[in-house]
C-alpha cells in the first residue's frame, strides 16, 4: 500500500491532558482526541484509533484533519468505501485540502478505480504543484493502465521534486524494465538500492533485468540479496533456480524450487522448472511426477495456457 500521511494538530503533550485530569476547553479535547488517534493509528490500534477520531468528530464536526485521519485507519483495515467517505466529508470541509485528494486517490487504486484515482492525483497536483508522491502514486495508476510512457513521465517529476526517493526511482525501473528497456532500468534499480540499501524488491527487479540481459551470474547475485532481506519471497527462489538452470546448475536450481515450492505449495510454475532441471539430470521418475503436478495446479488454475505448455513438454519428452 502507498502511504497515506496522518494529520497531527498539536503537540503530544497535550496527551497528558487525559491522563491526569487536567483542565481543557471543550475545543481542545477534540484535538486530544486525534493526537491519541493519531499515537493508537502509529502503534497499528486502528480499531482504538478509529474511536478516538470519532470522539473528536462528535466534539468538533467540521474537523477535517480528524475525518482524514479516520479515513487512513479505515484504509489501513481494508475498509475502502467507508475511507472514501471519510476523505469526502474532508474535502466539503476543505476542498482546497490537497492531501485529502492524494489519500482518496490511493484509495480508489487500491480499488482498481485508476481513471478515478488519476482525477484524485490531478487534483492534488493542481492543488499543489510540488507534491512529488500525488505525481508518484500517478505514476503508479498510469502504469497499471498500461500507459507506460505517462508513468515515466510522471515518475521524472517526483524525483525533479525529491531526488532521493528512492520508490520513484523504483518505479520508473519497473515501467522501463516493461517497455524492455532493461539497462535504463537497472541504472534506476542501482539508484534505488543507493538511496535505500535493504531495497528487497529493488535486487529482486535488478535480478530480473540482469537475467532479461543474459547475464545470469549477476542476476543470481541479486536474487541472493533479495532472498537474504525477505527469506520468504517464493518467487526469488523460484528466479534464481531459472538462472541457475540457464547456467546448468541443475541440482543448485532444483534445490531453489524446492524452496520455492515449500513456500507456495501451488506454486506451478515451480514443479514445471523443477520437472525440466530433473530431465537434465535424466531423473525420468521426478520429471514426470513434477510435471504432472504442474499440469494438476495448471488446471485448477484455469491457467490454460501453462496447462497446453506442460501437456506439450511431456509429450516432446515421451512423459506423457
Amino acid at each position: 500500500m502507498r502511504k497515506a500521511y496522518l494529520v497531527p494538530i498539536v503537540s503530544f503533550g497535550i496527551l497528558l491532558a487525559i491522563y491526569f485530569g487536567l483542565m481543557v476547553d471543550y475545543g481542545d479535547k477534540a484535538d486530544i482526541y486525534n493526537e491519541l488517534g493519531i499515537a493508537n493509528a502509529d502503534n497499528g490500534q486502528y480499531i482504538v484509533a478509529i474511536n478516538n477520531y470519532s470522539e473528536a468528530i462528535e466534539i468538533r464536526p467540521d474537523y477535517a484533519e480528524a475525518y482524514i485521519n479516520r479515513g487512513i485507519a479505515k484504509h489501513n483495515l481494508k475498509q475502502y468505501a467507508e475511507a472514501i467517505a471519510d476523505y469526502d466529508k474532508a474535502i466539503e470541509l476543505k476542498p482546497d485540502y490537497a492531501i485529502v485528494y492524494n489519500n482518496r486517490g490511493i484509495v480508489k487504486a487500491d480499488l482498481g478505480q485508476r481513471f478515478a484515482a488519476i482525477r484524485d492525483y490531478d487534483k492534488a497536483i493542481e492543488l499543489e504543484p510540488d507534491n512529488a508522491k500525488a505525481y508518484n502514486n500517478r505514476g503508479n495508476a498510469k502504469a497499471k493502465l498500461g500507459e507506460k510512457f505517462a508513468a515515466i513521465r510522471d515518475y521524472d517529476k517526483a524525483i525533479e521534486l525529491e531526488p532521493d526517493n528512492a520508490t520513484a526511482y523504483y518505479n520508473r525501473g519497473i515501467s522501463k524494465h516493461n517497455l524492455k528497456q532493461y539497462a535504463a532500468a537497472i541504472a534506476d534499480y542501482n539508484k534505488a538500492i543507493e538511496l535505500k540499501p535493504d531495497y528487497a524488491k529493488a535486487y529482486y527487479n535488478r535480478g530480473n533485468a540482469k537475467y532479461r540481459l543474459e547475464q545470469y551470474a549477476a542476476a543470481i547475485a541479486d536474487y541472493d540479496k533479495a532472498i537474504e532481506l525477505e527469506p520468504d519471497d517464493a518467487t526469488a527462489y523460484y528466479n534464481r533456480g531459472n538462472a541457475k538452470r540457464r547456467l546448468k546448475q541443475y541440482a543448485a536450481a532444483i534445490a531453489d524450487y524446492d524452496k520455492a515450492i515449500e513456500l507456495k505449495p501451488n506454486y506451478a510454475k515451480a514443479y514445471y522448472n523443477r520437472g525440466s532441471a530433473n530431465h537434465n539430470l535424466d531423473r525420468t521418475v521426478e520429471a514426470k511426477q513434477d510435471f504432472q503436478m504442474a499440469l494438476s495446479l495448471a488446471k485448477q488454475a484455469e491457467d490454460t495456457e501453462l496447462e497446453a505448455d506442460t501437456l506439450a513438454k511431456m509429450r516432446r519428452l515421451g512423459l506423457n
